[in-house]
Formats: structure tokens, sequence, C-alpha cells
């Protein structure tokens, strides 16, 4: 497999919010920490996945790819961003085009900070924010325009025609979450924050705290809180907790790149999605990758894969092909969950492991 950063080093991340209050309440809560070192292995991705297609992604000159990272699919397109560049492949896995337009002109983006759909007017847009604009475009490429806009850390679709952004830590914001309408104008305003950029700025490192990617519902983590949020329209919902116990890293350590020693003993990186009701999360503690799947209704651990090097099994068994192999999600819609193939099991559906990742898009059932 492509081996994963255990440390994650990016010089400006997304967002911070400092809210020091989980409201966890009478949230179901996922005990991360209890029994960290034993590996459980009884879950099979069968049990959530109907219908299943190899996607075999082109490679060409114009395609390849070092990192498989899915932002947005349609029934035509799976939109990948990789090195600064926008893919766009077909749902069979062959490649149509792509979008590299770094520069300093009017009609380029500096760098790529997101890329969100607009699935009423079939466009998308992708997101500047150190040029502090977005850059519009049709579904087949063709640009269209630029929008201005300032304070956005990141920024996903949400339904009913409306987007919902989360502020930069250098937005003097009050709120963490913002709902924009279509013309990214605010309607609303959510979950409060006491961060103070001073305080972490000057240590050179911001961190990254993305929206949670569910098949049901848009979700954040706000990173200090470990209260995973359920987003609509008119409100911000708790939805459940992650408790880290004495594994929780102190706020001080995680915002300082030169504490990064310490980040060892503590449990870091962690993202996930949801499909229905179960959280796909990884995260990394004492140099280690983890990989869990949690019931979220009954708050029980149903897989635990633990892995210390590239030698180590990474993902959950799936049967395929009249094989047992190893996939991980890494991209849910609201039809399917797209999972990356371990690369030593792409040995058994005879495909050469130095091109382009192979994925498995699932039919998922709600």
């Amino acid at each position: 497999m492509k081996k994963l950063p255990i440390i994650l080093y990016i010089l400006v991340f997304l967002i911070l919010s400092c809210t020091k209050s989980n409201d966890k309440g009478n949230l179901q809560t996922l005990k991360v920490y209890e029994n960290i070192d034993k590996q459980k292995r009884s879950f099979l991705m069968d049990q959530m996945a109907g219908y299943k297609e190899i996607i075999k992604l082109e490679t060409t000159d114009s395609s390849l790819i070092s990192n498989v990272n899915i932002k947005f699919t349609t029934l035509q397109y799976i939109c990948l961003l990789d090195n600064n560049m926008i893919f766009f492949f077909d749902q069979t896995g062959k490649f149509k085009f792509k979008i590299n337009s770094k520069g300093e002109g009017p009609n380029e983006y500096n760098s790529i900070s997101n890329v969100v759909y607009n699935s009423i007017d079939s466009t998308f847009y992708i997101h500047d924010m150190f040029k502090k604009k977005m850059l519009e475009y049709q579904l087949n490429g063709r640009y269209l325009g630029e929008i201005t806009i300032d304070n956005i850390g990141s920024i996903i679709d949400l339904d009913n025609n409306f987007y919902v952004v989360s502020y930069s830590p250098y937005a003097n914001k009050s709120k963490l979450v913002g709902i924009l309408d279509h013309s990214f104008n605010i309607m609303n305003e959510f979950i409060g924050t006491n961060f103070n950029n001073e305080n972490y700025a000057d240590r050179g490192y911001i961190l990254i705290n993305d929206f949670i990617q569910s098949n049901h519902t848009k979700c954040i983590k706000p990173i200090s809180s470990d209260t995973i949020y359920k987003i609509y329209p008119n409100k911000v919902q708790p939805y459940f907790f992650i408790e880290k116990g004495r594994l929780a890293i102190p706020i001080e350590i995680l915002s300082d790149v030169s504490q990064n020693n310490k980040f060892k003993n503590y449990i870091t990186n962690d993202y996930g999605l949801i499909i229905n009701n179960l959280y796909f999360m990884t995260f990394y503690y004492n140099n280690k990758l983890y990989q869990d799947i949690w019931d979220i209704e009954t708050s029980k651990l149903l897989y635990r894969n633990i892995a210390s090097s590239v030698n180590d099994k990474y993902g959950a068994p799936i049967h395929l092909n009249d094989e047992i192999i190893n996939v991980w999600p890494i991209f849910v819609d609201s039809q399917s969950v797209y999972c990356k193939i371990d690369e030593r099991d792409q040995l058994l559906l005879k495909t050469n492991i130095e091109e382009n990742d192979i994925l498995l898009k699932i039919k998922v059932e709600k």
C-alpha cells in the first residue's frame, strides 16, 4: 500500500475551533481509548455492501495521480484532486479531462483549498483560500468566472441549494460554521468559538478540521471538542461523541509543530466518514495507523485494524471475485461508497500495481 504519513505537516490548514465544552450530554459515546492496543477483525464489509463494481482508474501521461482524493461524484463523473490539479474520470474509470490552471492570472488559482459541487446548476467551484476567490466551471470543465469570497477555511454543498462553510482561523468570527445561500450570502451561523489566532499563528501551525462525509447528512467535528454535529440549513445538532480519555491530545501540543515528538503519546489525525449508522474512523496512536468501524447507535466497536508497517494489512475484508480482499472507504455520496483496494490485493485482480489505484464502488441501501 502507499504509506500514509504518521503526522500531517501543512503550513496552513483549514480551520481550528477552540470550543472547550464537548456538548456530550446524552449523546452516544464511542470510547476509542478503551483496549487501544487490541485488534478486532470480526467485521466483514459484506454486511453493508450490496452491488459491487471494480473501477480501474485509467493511467495515461495526463492522468497519472499519486493519491485518490475524491472531491465529488455525479452520475457521469468521479472528480479527484491531486497535486493542485482536478482530474475527471467517468464512472467506469476512463480518464476524461483535467484542470491545471495554477498561476497568478485572473482565471487561475494559486492553490486549491476546496472543490465544491453545485448539483442544482451542474457546476462546480474551485476555492482558493489564498487568493480569496472561487472559480466557477461547468461540469465539462469550461471556465465560467470567479467570485470573491473571504474568511472561508472549508466549504461543502448542503441540500436545498445551500452551502455550509467553516470559517478561517483568521476571520475573527465568533462562530465556526456558516450557512450560505446559492449566492454565497450568509443565512445562519452556528457553534461558538473562542479561538485566539495569535496564540497559534505565531507557531506557524494551524490544524485541519474538515467536514465529515456521510451518505445521509452533512457533519462536522470541531477539533478540540470531539463532538460530531449534523448540519441543517436552520440548525446544527450534536450527533455523537468520540471519547479519547487520557489519549486526547492537549490543544497546546496539537497546535504547536515544535512539539510533534509528543504526538505519538496521543490519538491524532483522526478523521472518518459515516455510512448509515456506521462510523469509519482512521487515526494514529503510538506511531501506528488505526482503522475502526463503530456502530453509532450502540456505541459498539465492530472492527479495529492496527498497522505499524507497510507489510501489515490495510483496511477491512470483503468478498470479491471468490477472494477475500481488503478495502477501506475513502468517499461516500448518497448512493454509493468508494473504497480503495489494498495494493497487494490488486494482484488478485491481475492488475499492475504501478498504475493508478483501483477502486471498489459499493451500492449501499439505507
